[in-house]
């Protein structure tokens, strides 16, 4: 949800923010519309003053016009008409320059006044010539009004007026539902009614000046007032115009309640437009996200919905789907080609010969075939591996122990009365970011010690063979040095040495032929010759030997057989297939067959001999191998025989039954590819 948090505050942060220069706009919206709604408060109040202030010096000025020019007795009647012509005036009375009282009218209620003397009252002495001075007379009292109003001859005019009818019109002016002007003395009463408006308590007024706005005014009850003031120009005290606050600021309030409504749904609309949107946008990278770690892990089955979220995300979720699809197909190939290969080694693992195991360091196992199976559970192997990590009792071969085995170590069992030699070679694979693993093989080294001890026995069989007529040769060449022999007796002992070094070197070109034929190294000297004449060469030869077993050598062949071919070479395959005939067979005899099939003779050396087991006919070919050990031989003449045969481009076969005797069936070209018999 990382991500959505950053989504929801970027948007909040974008919307909010205007909200806040909002807010900030509305607090001075309502400073400054109060302000100025006081200020109007203030205009109005200033303008009732002075529309007071005006009326009573309009009648000051009249009464000052009348009294012009006249005598002192028709000012005096004047004074009185203007008693009883306006209620407002109450007393009138005229002084001379030096205070000293001239003439006086007063009305019926206002009471009788001793006769008064201005020369030290402070308002007449400042008074001056041309101006109205309103003042408070030590003898009158408010809320009554004094003017002194000086004439052009010097005498002053003193005129106490009740403006009180003028006051409770000037109240009647209506503010709003809760709102007025209102005279109040300098105690905070009203001058009008004073049964209807609280008592103000004008200490909690700044009346420095002589006029002002106030606001958040407390009165005598919890009501609060708005409004301004201004000095008194009719007497002593104030003109408030005065409105309940509530009332006074309701517009300026409820514009501000608005925006204030507006804000907070603004707001709001913001917060759950933000989170919307914040969801959108976040919700489908959060499941990609989610996705992603879990392909991953593996997990390749992984879909988004691509319709579930904006329009905008469409490509992008379906590139992602397509993309763990072919993933998904990719690993599929992959796990395919990858369980191929493992099923390709496993079974070439179980056909092997070799046992091979794989397993942890700890001898977990992890792959064993069928071939370490069984030597693992033999018994004569927990023999073996108790002797080579000088374990005592151990019961059976864990793979932690077989692990402690040096590579290399050569162990041995028998299998169906046959000794299985077997070499342990263990090596550790230690994968990147994974345990390591130990892979053990025992390599069946069976063949080679056989054929070890095959070419012990052949080569302890030839330094036997090469010593025996090495040493009867020395021994005649010293009897010979020795100078004491007859001629007859040199001579017989001269043959002897030839016999003996004819048999030497038969078998040196024996071993030497083997190793240039398996080289390819032997060079044929082809020559056309008579195959028939040949083979009764041979035969005749090997006659002697043939009767001496009182055996038979039968052919079955009409001469000429012209054939293209190596003589020597071909002497040497008929030889040694007869010679090994005789020396196999104890009745009967040998039987050779020659056919001409096409370009090719066929040729059968057939014995009565002992024959030769299944198990052993495979092998009869192979270097150093006899399948009789109790007959003398190197097993060597077989192995030159079917080299010869092959280098000349033919093949040769064996049929054998035990104690039925043995077939070599040969097939020889009458001349090699691209050559023809001369």
């Amino acid at each position: 949800m990382k991500i959505f948090s950053k989504l929801f505050k970027m948007f909040l942060f974008v919307i909010i923010a205007p909200l806040f220069i909002t807010a900030i706009f509305l607090f001075q919206y309502q400073k400054h519309a109060k302000k100025e709604l006081l200020k109007n408060y203030l205009n109005v109040v200033e303008v009732s003053a002075a529309s007071l202030e005006n009326n009573a010096q309009n009648l000051a000025q009249n009464l000052v016009v009348h009294l012009t020019g006249k005598t002192l007795q028709e000012q005096t009647k004047i004074l009185q008409n203007q008693i009883k012509g306006n209620n407002d005036i109450l007393f009138l009375a005229l002084f001379s320059a030096q205070g000293k009282e001239l003439t006086r009218a007063e009305s019926a209620g206002f009471g009788k006044l001793p006769l008064m003397n201005l020369t030290e009252n402070e308002a007449f002495k400042e008074i001056k010539k041309g101006q109205t001075k309103i003042s408070f007379l030590e003898e009158i009292f408010p809320p009554y009004t004094t003017y002194l109003i000086p004439q052009e001859n010097g005498n002053v005019l003193l005129l106490v007026a009740d403006f009180m009818s003028l006051i409770s019109k000037t109240e009647q002016h209506k503010i709003g539902q809760s709102g007025g002007l209102y005279f109040v003395d300098k105690n905070g009463y009203n001058l009008v009614n004073k049964g209807n408006f609280p008592l103000l308590d004008l200490k909690d007024i700044d009346l420095t000046s002589a006029q002002g706005t106030i606001s958040g005014f407390k009165a005598g009850t919890n009501l609060t007032l708005a409004g301004a003031y201004i000095k008194n120009p009719l007497g002593d005290g104030y003109l408030f115009l005065l409105q309940s606050q509530k009332e006074a600021f309701y517009t300026i309030n409820l514009i501000s309640w608005l925006i204030i409504f507006f804000v907070l749904a603004t707001t709001t609309l913001s917060y759950f437009a933000s989170l919307y949107f914040a969801e959108d946008l976040a919700e489908p990278i959060d499941k990609l996200i989610d996705a992603a770690h879990e392909i991953t892990k593996n997990n390749l089955t992984v879909s988004i919905d691509e319709k579930k979220y904006l329009d905008e995300f469409t490509p992008l979720i379906k590139t992602f789907n397509l993309m763990a699809v072919k993933l998904k197909e990719y690993q599929t190939l992959q796990l395919d080609k990858l369980l191929d290969e493992r099923n390709k080694v496993n079974l070439l693992a179980r056909l092997m010969r070799d046992g091979i195991i794989m397993c942890t360091l700890n001898g977990k196992e992890l792959f064993i075939n069928k071939v370490a199976r069984y030597i693992l559970n033999s018994e004569a192997f927990v023999k073996n591996l108790e002797k080579t990590i000088r374990a005592e009792d151990l019961q059976e071969p864990s793979l932690k122990e077989l692990l402690k085995v040096p590579s290399g170590t050569i162990f041995h069992y028998t299998k169906d009365g046959r000794q299985v030699y077997f070499e342990v070679i263990i090596e550790i694979f230690r994968p990147q970011n994974e345990e390591p693993v130990a892979i053990l093989l025992f390599r069946d080294i069976t063949s080679e010690h056989e054929i070890n001890e095959m070419k012990n026995d052949v080569f302890n069989a030839v330094a036997h063979d090469l010593r025996a007529p090495i040493l009867g040769i020395q021994g005649y060449i010293m009897l010979l040095e020795d100078g004491n022999l007859t001629q007859e007796e040199q001579k017989q002992m001269l043959k002897a040495i030839s016999k003996s070094s004819k048999m030497l070197v038969g078998l040196v070109e024996n071993i030497l032929d083997i190793s240039k034929l398996e080289r390819g190294l032997l060079i044929l000297n082809k020559t056309t010759f008579d195959l028939g004449k040949t083979v009764m060469e041979i035969v005749s030869a090997l006659t002697p030997l043939a009767e001496q077993k009182k055996l038979q050598i039968k052919t079955d062949f009409i001469t000429p057989l012209p054939i293209y071919a190596d003589k020597n070479l071909i002497e040497r395959v008929f030889s040694n297939l007869i010679s090994n005939a005789l020396k196999f067979t104890s009745e009967g005899g040998v039987a050779i067959n020659i056919n001409q099939e096409g370009k090719n003779y066929k040729i059968s050396v057939k014995d009565s001999g002992v024959g030769i087991s299944k198990e052993e006919l495979p092998k009869i070919f192979t270097k150093y191998h006899q399948a009789d050990r109790n007959i003398k031989g190197y097993g060597l003449g077989l192995t030159i025989v079917k080299q010869i045969i092959e280098t000349h481009q033919g093949e040769i076969e064996v049929e054998s039954q035990l104690d039925k005797g043995t077939n070599f069936i040969l097939t020889l070209p009458l001349s090699l590819e691209g050559e023809g018999a001369k």
